[in-house]
């Protein structure tokens, strides 16, 4: 007797639902930041609100038409995280005098459209494989950057993470997470056979 196999669905009217569980936390905590510092939502706070609504539902769109079978709990709670980290933000502004929350927002959006520009363009993620040793060696590169002197911005906050390329300072470290995630995808992919006949034991 033949078993009947059970076909994937696509699942992302429940992202959808989550989405907008996830930007209600989001933008419910940047409104109580806001209502702490004032006394009224200001056009500032609608101004979030309606970037991160907009960023959210567009890459959801994207997901629809190029990733229509992907996780859909990824993008609600990555949203969701955004949202309170950039609250939190706000709030050590207020102490600070900084306006660092409107420029985590700004790199937000610049992080979204790269991400649904990929997402659009990299119509089969599986050639990423053939970079795996590659990824691996380029993440151990840029870790070591910052110890390389005329590279190095030296110590920024009791830290020596961060380098110098002409006008730009950055941390190698946040495109080290990208490329060590391609090469542990790929590795995990390529030699999971091998690891399932490794089992579940720990230690000789």
């Amino acid at each position: 007797m033949s078993q009947q196999q059970a076909v994937a669905k696509p699942r992302r009217d429940v992202e959808a639902l989550l989405l907008l569980v996830a930007l209600g936390i989001g933008i419910g905590a940047s409104a109580m930041v806001s209502l702490d510092r004032n006394e009224a939502l200001g056009s500032g706070f609608w101004f979030q609100a309606g970037t991160l609504t907009i960023l959210a539902a567009g890459f959801h769109v994207v997901l629809r038409l190029r990733a229509s079978y992907a996780d859909p709990v990824i993008l609600p709670i990555v949203v969701a995280l955004n949202g309170l980290g950039i609250a939190m933000i706000q709030s050590l502004d207020a102490a600070t005098g900084t306006d660092a929350g409107a420029n985590q927002l700004k790199w937000t959006a610049v992080s979204v459209l790269i991400a649904a520009a990929v997402l659009w363009f990299l119509k089969d993620h599986r050639v990423l494989r053939r970079y795996t040793f590659i990824s691996l060696a380029v993440s151990a590169v840029l870790l070591i950057l910052p110890l390389v002197p005329g590279v190095s911005a030296g110590d920024i906050n009791g830290a020596s993470v961060w380098i110098r390329l002409g006008p730009l300072q950055f941390q190698p470290g946040e495109i080290v997470k990208i490329t060590l995630g391609i090469f542990f995808a790929g590795y995990l992919s390529t030699h999971r056979d091998l690891i399932l006949l490794a089992g579940r034991k720990v230690g000789p």
